[in-house]
C-alpha cells in the first residue's frame, strides 16, 4: 500500500474579505475538517497576512491523516487568469497582489 493511500484528500478554502478572512479543509464529500477566520483588516502588509494563515492552517493540520490536494481562493477584485487581487479597495493592501503562479503551478505566496 501507498504512502498516501490511507490518507484524506482534502482542499483548502480562503476566503478574503475586506474584514475577516475564512479559511478551512474540506473533503470532496463536502466534510469539515477544520475552520477558521483572521482579521484582514489588521495586516498592513499582504507579508504577515499569509503567514497567519500559514501558521493557522498548519498548527491544526495532520499531515499523516489528510493530503491537500488544491487550494481555492476567492478575493474582491481576484483575477483567476493571473492569479493575483489588482487594485481592491475594501483590502489593507494596494496595487497588484500575486498569490498564484500560473506558469508552474504553485504557490507564489503559499
Amino acid at each position: 500500500m501507498g504512502k498516501n493511500e490511507n490518507k484524506i484528500d482534502v482542499v483548502l478554502g480562503i476566503d478574503i474579505g475586506g474584514t475577516n478572512t475564512k479559511f478551512g479543509i474540506v473533503s470532496k464529500k463536502g466534510e469539515l475538517f477544520f475552520e477558521k477566520s483572521i482579521s484582514t483588516s489588521e495586516h498592513k502588509e499582504v507579508k504577515s497576512f499569509i503567514s497567519e494563515i500559514k501558521k493557522k492552517v498548519f498548527e491544526n493540520f495532520d499531515s499523516e491523516k489528510y493530503n491537500i490536494k488544491g487550494i481555492g481562493i476567492g478575493a474582491p477584485k481576484g483575477n483567476y487568469y493571473k492569479g493575483t487581487i489588482e487594485e481592491a479597495a475594501n483590502l489593507p493592501w494596494s496595487g497588484v497582489i500575486p498569490l498564484w503562479e500560473r506558469s508552474d503551478s504553485s504557490m507564489c505566496s503559499f
